[in-house]
């Protein structure tokens, strides 16, 4: 049985807004308190591999702040875990993911040409194939 409130925040566009903002959140933080649990890491040993005091972990672990897909790659990153974003309808169920992607992206520093001054330069595009396409902005 769904909550009253949350029925009657489906009925708007910001409300179903809000409801997907909160999804991904929890989905972040969730999947950092199972991996801290799981790793017998406390927060005061994830503050200290990411350079950051005990209450910023606490606060990531709350989801009341925004916080920068680099900054929750960092966490994922001194957890010995790599985040990976799925996409799918507004709506959907979410659930942790534990399975690693069949073709992870393949990033090779090398191939991307130095930026072009007052105009973008075309860039190789990450593919999941591990073939890079070129790309004009």
């Amino acid at each position: 049985m769904t909550a009253k409130w949350i029925e009657r925040l489906r009925e708007s566009e910001e409300g179903r807004r809000l409801i997907e903002q909160e999804r991904l959140i929890m989905q972040a933080t969730e999947g950092i308190a199972a991996l801290l649990e799981e790793q017998e890491v406390s927060r005061a040993e994830l503050a200290r591999r990411i350079g950051k005091s005990s209450a910023f972990v606490t606060k990531l672990l709350r989801g009341n702040n925004n916080f920068t897909l680099r900054t929750l790659s960092d966490v994922f990153f001194a957890l010995n875990r790599s985040a990976h974003l799925s996409l799918g309808e507004v709506g959907d169920d979410i659930s942790l993911c534990t399975i690693k992607p069949s073709q992870p992206l393949r990033f090779v520093a090398s191939e991307w040409p130095p930026p072009q001054r007052g105009q973008w330069a075309k860039s190789p595009r990450l593919t999941t194939a591990g073939q890079n396409e070129e790309v004009a902005a």
